[in-house]
Formats: structure tokens, C-alpha cells, sequence
């Protein structure tokens, strides 16, 4: 969603493209404990609080304005001729957002995704906020309660688990590190 919002202000012809820019990246310039209160009688009074469809929500809807910016940054660097020559071809936007723009921005695509996946798999404040159950809890927020005054483990266990818990993240390092090295230089690893 975030790569077509960056696709849309940069390639597209139209007005106001600074107006939809500073609308969808204000989303990432607040804190995220000015939206707790709001969020959480909202969740409470919908039906949302402690289920497993209302954490992804807040979490997409969190991650898109910085994915946002990130992408139309780096789709600010493609040049235009790019979707001139597609038009004039006969491609409809999709087309040209989906076989040309979207390829060419598979790094901006991989370091947005990254920091997201960082960020949500880190995340605590929602996770403990927005849910109570542990069938529901996010990981982070399942450790944390394993070392709260109330947990029953001791150091050990905790220290297991929080090292268990940071595998993932190296994963996701380890495995779209290809990506940055073959879009820096040109040069295919």
C-alpha cells in the first residue's frame, strides 16, 4: 500500500501532490502514546481489544506513513521517462507500477519492510495496551510479562527466551542483506 501511495504522488499526473505527502506522512509524526487513549476506548466500545484481527490493524496502519515516505523518496529518483515510455506504449498506471517502478524499487522495498518488521516485532507498547490475553499478545509483550514481579521464571528462562525471541530478526537481516548489496553498486551477488 505504501509503494503504490509513493507510486501515486510522484508519477502520476495531478494536483495537490504535497497535500497527499504531508496527509499520509503526518501519520508518523505524532507519538505513537498520543494515539493509546483514542485507540484503546475505540478498540474497547468496537469489539477490537484483545482479538487477533485488532493488533495487525494497528500495526498497518502505524507502518504505512514511514513506508510511505521511504518509497516515494525513492521513487522521486526514478525518472519520469520511465512512465512516459510505458504510457506512450499503451500501459495503464497499474501496469507501469507493477512491471517497471515496483521492480526498480526492490531495495526501498526491502529497507522499508525491514524496519517495519524491526519495529512491529519489537513493538510493546501496543502489544500490552490493545491485549490481555497471552493467545493474543505479540512476542515482546509476552517476554516482558515473563520478567514482570509477577512472573514465575526466573533469569534464566527470560534471558533464553529473549534470545529466541531476536533469532527472527537476524533472519530478516541475514536473508534481504542480498538485496542491498546487488541494488548499491549494480553488481549481482
Amino acid at each position: 500500500m505504501a509503494a503504490f501511495a509513493g507510486f501515486a504522488v510522484t508519477a502520476i499526473p495531478g494536483g495537490r501532490r504535497i497535500f497527499w505527502f504531508w496527509l499520509i506522512y503526518a501519520g508518523s509524526l505524532f507519538p505513537a502514546q498520543a494515539f493509546l487513549r483514542p485507540l484503546f476506548t475505540g478498540y474497547a466500545e468496537s469489539g477490537l481489544y484483545d482479538t487477533r484481527m485488532g493488533l495487525p490493524l494497528i500495526y498497518v496502519a502505524t507502518c504505512i506513513p514511514f513506508s510511505f515516505f521511504i518509497m516515494r523518496n525513492h521513487m522521486l529518483t526514478i525518472p519520469p521517462e520511465v512512465a512516459e515510455a510505458a504510457r506512450l506504449d499503451g500501459a495503464n498506471w497499474w501496469r507501469v507500477f507493477t512491471r517497471f517502478h515496483l521492480p526498480l524499487s526492490r531495495s526501498a522495498l526491502a529497507a522499508a519492510f525491514i524496519f517495519q518488521f524491526v519495529w512491529v516485532w519489537n513493538e510493546l507498547l501496543f502489544g500490552i495496551t490493545l491485549s490481555y490475553s497471552e493467545q493474543i499478545r505479540p512476542v515482546m509483550a509476552a517476554l516482558a510479562g515473563l520478567q514482570s514481579n509477577y512472573g514465575t521464571v526466573g533469569p534464566p528462562v527470560v534471558l533464553a527466551g529473549a534470545l529466541l525471541v531476536s533469532l527472527p530478526t537476524v533472519v530478516v537481516f541475514l536473508a534481504f542483506q542480498r538485496v542491498f548489496a546487488s541494488s548499491l553498486g549494480g553488481t549481482r551477488i
